[in-house]
């Protein structure tokens, strides 16, 4: 039986509730939104080392910094585009169950409603 790592953290009050506010407001658990965190954040190093390695260094700080910035947009983006998508399969799940348990509960077929054409 193989076990999984644990990592127990000590967080400023402050910190915790931004993470629970953020947790919320994504339908996801406080600790699945760290490890998003934690994946993009490796994954961010990840690049900007391949970067460097297939590269050189940047020439100049100024592109460094501009190269760090966009990276960071980049897997933000993809992070909440990951988030979003979580979001909208645990909501079509949600509503799958509503529509099963009305449809019970009335004893009433589901009704499928064609999309327009236009």
């Amino acid at each position: 039986m193989s076990s999984i790592p644990t990592v127990h953290l000590s967080l400023p009050e402050s910190v915790y509730r931004e993470l629970r506010r953020e947790a919320e407001q994504l339908g996801i658990q406080i600790t699945d939104l760290i490890k998003v965190m934690i994946r993009e954040s490796l994954e961010r190093r990840k690049a900007q080392n391949n970067f460097r390695n297939n590269n050189g260094n940047a020439t100049t700080s100024t592109d460094k910094n501009l190269l760090e910035e966009i990276l960071g947009r980049l897997y933000y983006l993809e992070g909440m585009l990951t988030t979003l998508s979580e979001t909208v399969k645990f909501l079509s799940f949600k509503i799958e169950e509503l529509e099963a348990s009305s449809s019970e509960e009335l004893g009433l077929e589901p009704i499928v409603i064609p999309p327009k054409r236009e």
